[in-house]
């Protein structure tokens, strides 16, 4: 099923910049690059770009060999090397830049699973957050002209883990110097068919002859189909300015109901309650409505067809250091509260849900003497 069956829009930043205009004679990094958004913008660029320099950063071995058998099938007139590095290794990933000298990065690597992360607090801060930041730092020092993070509707007043941990990359991104690198972020909708997301979940139901597993009828979600997300990347490489977020204005939201019922349709099952449908109800850090915008934020348009640039109050720098250090603390001994603590801490407004205060409360239990 394609999304524009079922989304009254245009499609977004259709008129952004031609990649070759954004990166051609250029190297380029990006990270996450077997990822669904990572792989599509190298494909992008292997076939439209004209780089003078390619590298492809994944910690899944399986995902980068995948991306290696791309590449080689495209047969890219640019020099493309791929690098089997987690970006949570701050050295590694400083080695890999003074190497290489790449003058564009593009950040898509992130832990994006919701559920999952409710209960992984540490790992998602030093993914997520931790990794970002060093990463900035590391652009600031070897000569990266322009870093663009992606980011997500998630990390608008979060409630989860991963929108408090992507709300941290975000506020690093508006408290890093203007200047030598310009640093910004892009918030993202669900990417259309991504792996983990729900059309590939709903997808396998139906293929496996299983019963839709469906939170609530009435949640709704907002989704950019690939091509827009890699066209919005390009255009924030293009436009955006120093410490700045983009948001893309993907139009109104979808119920995952009507989605449900659209895909069985399609295939040519008809919806009916408990045999074609089951209900489970919200998933740990699930919300029912997402936004891409705070209430003290507004959008500004930039000029690119669905991108917004966030206007809204600007962080204290200091305290998203202070903030940073103590993560990085917690991230150190692996303590889940003292995690969730700093996260509390750095962002009013957030507050853990049960299933990350119940895993703070397994590993203080574990932790007991005997």
């Amino acid at each position: 099923m394609d999304l524009f069956d079922l989304l009254d829009r245009p499609p977004l930043a259709a008129d952004a910049p031609a990649p070759r205009a954004v990166v051609g004679g250029r190297r380029v990094l990006i990270t996450g690059a077997g990822g669904s958004i990572g792989a599509r913008l190298t494909r992008t660029l292997l076939a439209e770009g004209e780089t003078a320099g390619l590298l492809l950063v994944d910690h899944a071995e399986h995902d980068l060999a995948a991306l290696r058998d791309d590449v080689e099938q495209l047969g890219p007139s640019a020099t493309v090397r791929l690098a089997l590095v987690d970006v949570r290794d701050a050295a590694a990933m400083r080695a890999l830049l003074l190497r290489h000298r790449p003058e564009l990065v593009v950040h898509t690597a992130a832990f994006k699973h919701v559920p999952l992360l409710e209960s992984q607090v540490p790992a998602a801060v030093a993914n997520n957050a931790l990794a970002t930041v060093d990463l900035l730092d590391a652009c600031a020092t070897t000569g990266v002209r322009r870093c663009v993070v992606v980011s997500t509707d998630k990390a608008v007043e979060p409630v989860s883990v991963l929108g408090a941990t992507k709300r941290m990359a975000e506020l690093a991104v508006l408290a890093a110097p203007l200047r030598p690198t310009s640093c910004g972020a892009v918030r993202l909708a669900n990417v259309w068919g991504s792996r983990g997301s729900v059309v590939p979940r709903f997808a396998r139901s139906i293929a496996a002859g299983r019963p839709l597993a469906l939170t609530d009828p009435e949640a709704t979600r907002m989704f950019v189909a690939p091509e827009e997300a890699v066209r919005v990347l390009l255009a924030t490489l293009a436009l955006g300015r120093p410490g700045e977020i983009l948001a893309v204005d993907p139009g109104p939201p979808l119920r995952l109901g009507d989605l449900a019922h659209a895909m069985l349709a399609e295939a040519g099952h008809p919806a009916v309650a408990g045999q074609t449908i089951v209900l489970g109800g919200l998933r740990p850090g699930e919300r029912l409505r997402e936004r891409m915008l705070a209430t003290d934020e507004r959008g500004e348009p930039v000029g690119v067809g669905g991108l917004l640039r966030v206007d809204g109050p600007g962080p204290d720098g200091a305290a998203v250091r202070r903030s940073i250090d103590e993560l990085r603390r917690a991230v150190a001994m692996d303590d889940a509260a003292g995690a969730l603590d700093a996260l509390r801490r750095a962002l009013p407004g957030f507050a853990p849900g049960t299933a990350s205060r119940e895993a703070v409360a397994e590993q203080g239990s574990a932790e007991e003497p005997a």
